[in-house]
């Protein structure tokens, strides 16, 4: 998990410098699961058939969590992105793992509450403010962004309780690869491929979205989906709260921003969060031939 959100934390930084050179988040949120999903139905349509076998009764659940999960979550968190900032963005979107442990322990009583897991997410929560906001930085969300910020949050926790709950039943390859794939389909259905074609894209730039993908999803998704199964829905989402760290050093490390005490103070609940979580043992793995 904590592999999954090093690269998602450096692709938000990626993406707003892809931003800056004039791609527009439509175009990255489309091509994205779409290379993904070609690499993986090609892979297994050669190598293994029994990846696309799904029951009939669990389409609907794999739409949802598609569209709304992965196609919408990532459209508001990018458009944030370019909209206001990337730490406005991850801030926003990092309250998910309230909403998940919320839903888990009172609605659907999936898991159980612990002071030890309250005080885990809580300390992930301020750190996570620390890390983002700096020295009281403010946080401004323009534009429809002051929808989109919120939106990414509620859609992220779809995509972790809806991804928890498939790969319950299925290998996360046949999961990955139909979610990818409806995602894609969403996308192409509300832009055609020869509306993508007029936007006149050249071949550098779709190795960008190719390498964007890649680093973005495909792999960053894998590590996600392997440690789902192997830990309750909201432990993945409190170890999430490490992307803001890995932003802020990587923006340290790319662009030159200065890393303030308060951050790093952040930084430090955010590990000592994740710590607590470890030695707790907050595991909720899957038989090994079951994976």
């Amino acid at each position: 998990m904590v592999a999954a959100v090093v690269l998602w934390g450096s692709s938000a930084g990626l993406a707003k410098l892809l931003f800056q050179r004039d791609y527009t988040p439509l175009i990255i949120t489309q091509t994205r699961p779409l290379f993904a999903f070609l690499i993986l139905a090609l892979w297994f349509a050669w190598r293994d058939r029994r990846v696309f076998r799904v029951e009939r009764a669990d389409v609907p659940r794999f739409v949802a969590v598609g569209v709304v999960g992965i196609a919408m979550t990532n459209f508001c968190y990018y458009y944030t992105v370019s909209e206001a900032s990337v730490a406005s963005a991850i801030l926003i979107q990092y309250t998910a793992p309230a909403l998940v442990m919320l839903y888990m322990v009172l609605v659907r009583r999936e898991e159980q509450g612990s002071s030890i897991k309250v005080g885990a997410l809580l300390l992930a929560l301020l750190g996570c403010s620390l890390a983002v906001k700096g020295e009281g930085a403010s946080l401004a969300l323009p534009g429809w962004s002051i929808v989109t910020g919120p939106a990414s949050a509620v859609f992220f926790s779809v995509m972790i309780v809806g991804s928890k709950r498939l790969l319950a039943r299925y290998s996360q390859w046949t999961v990955m690869t139909y979610l990818f794939g409806i995602a894609s389909i969403f996308w192409l259905i509300l832009r055609p491929p020869w509306v993508v074609v007029a936007e006149g894209y050249k071949l550098y730039d779709w190795s960008v979205f190719l390498v964007f993908s890649l680093v973005s999803v495909l792999v960053p998704y894998s590590f996600f989906a392997y440690s789902l199964r192997r830990l309750e829905a909201s432990a993945v989402g409190i170890v999430g709260t490490l992307e803001p760290i890995v932003a802020i050093v990587a923006a340290w490390a790319i662009v030159g921003e200065t890393i303030s005490p308060t951050q790093m103070f952040g930084a430090g609940l955010i590990l000592a969060a994740v710590l607590v979580l470890q030695l707790r043992g907050s595991g909720a793995e899957i038989p090994e031939e079951h994976a």
